[in-house]
Parts: C-alpha cells; structure tokens; sequence
C-alpha cells in the first residue's frame, strides 16, 4: 500500500476519502495522489451554443475549485507537490478527459483507490470497484480516528471473499486485532462452515495473524444485518469484503449482502471485485 488513489470531484464526499486516506497513509507511510478531471469539452464544441459552453465552463471551474480547496484544507497549503504540511505525503493533479475513463485508468496504477459516497453520483463508487481492479476503500461520512487498526473479514468460502482476503493482507498483517465473521452459504450446515473458519484461520497463522472467529448467525436470513451487528459489537475500524456485481448502461449494481450492508453503516469498508 505505498500508493492510493482518490478521485476528487469537487463535491462533499471529498472530505471523507481524502481523510480516510490521510488516515491510512500515516499507518502504511503512503503517498496519497489526488487527481481531478476536467470534462474534455473539445468533443461538444461544435455542437453546443455559447451560452452552454460557458456554463458548463463555469461548472467545471468551480467543482475544480472546490476539489483544490479541500485538498488544501485537509493536507494542508502548498502540499500539492507532495511535502504536505500534515507529515503525509500527498500530491495534487488536475487532468483533462472523460471522467469516469480518467479515473477508472489512474485507479489501476495505484495500490489501494480510497472513494466516499456522493449523493449527486450514485454510481461512483461502484464504478471504480468495478473498473478498476484494485481493492477500494469506502470511506464512511462520521470522522474516524484510525482505519486497519481492529478489521473485520465477512468470510462466505466464495471466490470473491477470498480475493478481498488477500488485497487485505498489507492490512491485516499490520493490524492490532483481526476478526472473521462466517457465514455458511446454502446448502452447508453449520459444522462444515465452522470447518472452513477454522481452516482459514490456520492459513492466517502462516502470516502470523491469530484472528478471532465468529460464525454468524443469520436472524430471518439477514446476512447484512448479522455482518452490520459484529461490525459495532467488535469495534472495527475496516470491513473487509468480496463485491458481487455487474454493470448495466453504467449503473453499477453491488449483490444484496453488499448493498445493503453499505446502505447504512458508518464503518469505512474495502471491497475487491
């Protein structure tokens, strides 16, 4: 984790990613590369009138303006070149192109991408977890202190679990405490999913990491729920988790236990595709 990514989009949930990251660079003596991109505007030129291009214009000099702004006030003045008044090291960029290629392009050359969820962009944080390939980390609108320090791993012996397991090891190997939390997915009883824990905490051992297991239990087959419950009871700091999903004409669509775990808690969560 020596490099992570944060989309700036000159809106409100810029201040969470960029302090979650903040967070996670002090931990890991990261570099923290903050890029903006400007709408490429070259391509409706030709089409739009005056009166629009200005608008849009305007538009995009002032979430430019806003993104700059925050990124100053939380690394502080003069920290775009990467000496940042805050003793983390952070750059600022500012690009012109398409938004969403820009930042899905930028997202798979950094180790870690840290996004905050923003209303007026629904599909944003689904569209670099499912474009980039890289662990994302979803910051959560509360202040939190640290994130990696107490990690919960949600364990359902699937593919997708198992790969946000290892582009969690950085995080696990360094953290103070580490639970997992297992769900028995259908047609496996509770014997065979307390079987499957304790082989991964086994493998864990090899990395000398000594987690705490829970299997979990699901009341009315509320997997989400059961997962929201140990994450407050255990005082995590991180949820790490296996993303489910598909894209449809850019709507980006997470599984149930994902989405409905992400509606609601205030608790930053990494998820690998």
């Amino acid at each position: 984790m020596k490099n992570l990514f944060v989309p700036m989009l000159g809106a409100q949930s810029d201040h969470h990613a960029l302090t979650a990251a903040k967070s996670l660079a002090a931990r890991f003596d990261s570099t923290v590369d903050c890029v903006h991109v400007r709408l490429d505007m070259s391509p409706a030129l030709a089409l739009a009138t005056r009166e629009v291009t200005w608008r849009i214009e305007r538009e995009e000099n002032e979430r430019s303006a806003t993104a700059h702004a925050e990124f100053d006030r939380v690394y502080g003045p003069g920290s775009a070149g990467g000496a940042s008044q805050s003793g983390v090291k952070a750059q600022w960029r500012e690009i012109v192109g398409y938004p969403s290629d820009e930042y899905a392009y930028h997202g798979r050359m950094h180790d870690v991408v840290v996004v905050a969820r923003e209303k007026l962009l629904p599909g944003h944080c689904g569209e670099m977890v499912m474009e980039t390939g890289r662990p994302v980390i979803i910051a959560c609108a509360r202040p939190v202190q640290t994130i990696g320090e107490v990690v919960l791993v949600a364990w359902n012996n699937s593919p997708e679990s198992a790969k946000a397991l290892t582009a969690a090891m950085p995080v696990l190997t360094r953290a103070k405490k580490v639970i997992v939390a297992g769900s028995p997915p259908a047609m496996i009883d509770e014997e065979d999913a307390r079987q499957s824990l304790e082989e991964l905490r086994a493998l864990l051992s090899l990395h000398a990491i000594q987690p705490e297991i829970r299997l979990l239990t699901k009341a009315g087959g509320d997997e989400a729920n059961a997962l929201k419950e140990t994450a407050y009871e255990t005082n995590c700091d991180l949820v790490v988790m296996g993303a489910y999903g598909h894209s449809r004409l850019r709507e980006y669509l997470f599984g149930g236990v994902t989405r409905e775990f992400l509606k609601e808690c205030e608790i930053p969560v990494m998820l690998l595709h």
